[in-house]
């Protein structure tokens, strides 16, 4: 048991000192168009919706499409609901391999209401947001979720890591 309890305490210390010695990024910036000298422009904001960029130190995040389904033959919705795939595509800045996970990195809310991930909403998109991105490369996928069939706003949180406080709110409207 001492043995055990040591362990448990030695992987909690770790954590705790890898935790703090991880740089914090900085907060997102929009990319927009291009400059008259090709560089790509970019300005500080936190809220983003389709074909923007957000743009942090090491991933660029642009949400391509949004499509609703009533699922499939294996995946169906409650009575009332539907599902939403938001499509992304990520792009890795850095010159290191990033992990991408769409429970670790994404947050949704539905008029200001918390959502959960869900896989049965995922699984009626095409690709998912789950996987490693080597450098200069992509990853195209879609976050799924189950809201209500009248939704007014659905907001996507995406953050660069698991351990930044630095979001962009992808924020879309059911007109």
């Amino acid at each position: 048991m001492k043995k055990l309890s040591a362990l448990l305490l030695s992987i909690i210390v770790a954590v705790s000192v890898c935790g703090c010695s991880i740089p914090n990024d900085s907060a997102p910036k929009k990319e927009t168009g291009n400059s008259s000298n090709t560089q790509a422009a970019k300005k500080e904001e936190k809220n983003f919706g389709l074909n923007d960029t957000a743009v942090f130190d090491a991933i660029k995040v642009t949400a391509t499409d949004i499509k609703q389904s009533k699922g499939d033959k294996i995946f169906t919705c409650e009575e009332g609901k539907i599902f939403v795939g938001v499509k992304f595509t990520i792009e890795n800045i850095s010159e290191e391999t990033k992990h991408i996970s769409s429970l670790l990195l994404f947050d949704a809310y539905e008029d200001g209401v918390k959502l959960e991930y869900s896989f049965s909403a995922s699984a009626c998109f095409d690709g998912t947001l789950d996987g490693e991105i080597t450098p200069g490369k992509k990853l195209v996928g879609y976050y799924g979720v189950e809201v209500s069939k009248d939704w007014k706003e659905l907001e996507l949180q995406v953050k660069s890591s698991w351990l930044s406080d630095n979001r962009a709110a992808f924020i879309f409207t059911n007109d």
